[in-house]
């Protein structure tokens, strides 16, 4: 999903329009492949998207105790590169 956003995000500043900050849910089994961080800001990098062009949203799932040291690291790095992060709450219906 985020290579089609971030495409389209190249897409639409090629052709003249402005980008808008978006948010991009991550989902909680990706913190547990230990490179989401990294794989996100070479994205960012690839299609030359600044990072405050991003926003990413992290449920309470993601910081369950499964995988915390892999959430921390990549919560740690995404602060450390300046990616706003916002916390969403889980909904059960």
């Amino acid at each position: 999903m985020q290579l089609k956003v971030f495409n389209d995000m190249t897409e639409w500043r090629e052709s003249g329009l402005e980008l808008l900050p978006i948010s991009i849910n991550a989902a909680p089994v990706e913190f547990l492949r230990d490179n989401y961080a990294e794989t996100l800001l070479n994205r960012l990098a690839q299609f030359n998207i600044p990072h405050e062009m991003v926003e990413i949203e992290i449920t309470e799932q993601s910081l369950s105790e499964r995988g915390s040291d892999y959430v921390i690291r990549a919560l740690t790095l995404l602060k450390q590169a300046a990616i706003r992060m916002i916390l969403v709450q889980d909904i059960h219906l």
